[in-house]
């Protein structure tokens, strides 16, 4: 068990992988629902799992409690796999000349033409 802040990377994930364990006996009661035709799965576009877990509440499959248990699992799914999430800014500043850009080519070894090495 992680012990340190809970929401640094490690603890994210740590406390993320409690709620998906915890949340799957929830989630197989949902699957079974869903076979067995007690629960219609028929969303509108853009619909998703909170319109099935409310759903799933109504026809009284699901506890409130266990559909806040699933929303809680997702939305720390949601966080620990959010790796690529930059600001729309990144990558501008190299976009914008430096001072280095300002004062000409970088010093140091020429680098123009072929060596004029032979070789015997």
């Amino acid at each position: 068990m992680f012990i340190g802040d809970p929401d640094d990377p490690v603890g994210l994930l740590e406390r993320a992988l409690v709620a998906s364990v915890g949340a799957d006996p929830i989630e197989r009661k949902l699957r079974s629902a869903v076979r067995s035709g007690k629960l219609k799965v028929a969303l509108a576009p853009g619909e998703g799992a909170a319109e099935i877990e409310a759903a799933a509440v109504e026809a009284a499959l699901i506890t409130p409690a266990e559909a806040s248990q699933l929303a809680a699992r997702r939305e720390l799914t949601a966080r620990v796999i959010k790796v690529d999430d930059f600001a729309a800014d990144l990558g501008t500043s190299l976009l914008q000349p430096s001072d280095q850009d300002a004062s000409g080519p970088p010093r140091g070894r020429p680098s123009s033409g072929p060596s004029k090495r032979r070789v015997a």
